[in-house]
């Protein structure tokens, strides 16, 4: 388990594929859950939004499902009512990536923004001829 730098596919490509290799191979049985988000990206190296992108791609090809509350569950690999295309699987897998990604950049502008505004009001509020740096700089 793990991922290959030599591999050319994205990271979440990669592991995508090992736990769909897992599935098929019966180490996940149908109706048992996956390990929890966090568990998967300490296993793999990766953030959780790397291993939220690997089950998309996986929803999408319809081997698990997720629950609120009951988190990732393994479908029965035969009840899959069509093969999806593994490019059409990839594609599909990079558009939620990017999806996710501007998401987080998103929520990280905002963050900032924040801290920018919170700076701002500490050096409106300082009294006058007192430096602005709380360090003394």
């Amino acid at each position: 388990m793990g991922l290959n730098p030599n591999d050319p596919r994205a990271p979440y490509m990669q592991i995508a594929a090992e736990i769909k290799r897992e599935i098929l191979e019966g180490k996940h049985q149908p109706g048992g859950q996956l390990p929890p988000v966090r568990t998967l990206a300490r296993t793999y190296g990766v953030g959780p939004g790397t291993i939220q992108s690997a089950l998309r791609v996986l929803r999408t090809e319809e081997l698990i499902t997720s629950w609120q509350g009951k988190g990732v569950i393994v479908r029965d690999p035969a009840s899959r009512k069509v093969s999806v295309d593994p490019e059409v699987a990839a594609i599909t897998g990079a558009l939620e990536n990017l999806s996710a990604r501007l998401e987080d950049l998103a929520l990280r502008v905002e963050e900032l923004e924040g801290d920018r505004r919170d700076a701002d009001g500490d050096v409106q509020h300082a009294p006058q001829g007192a430096p602005a740096d709380p360090q003394g700089g």
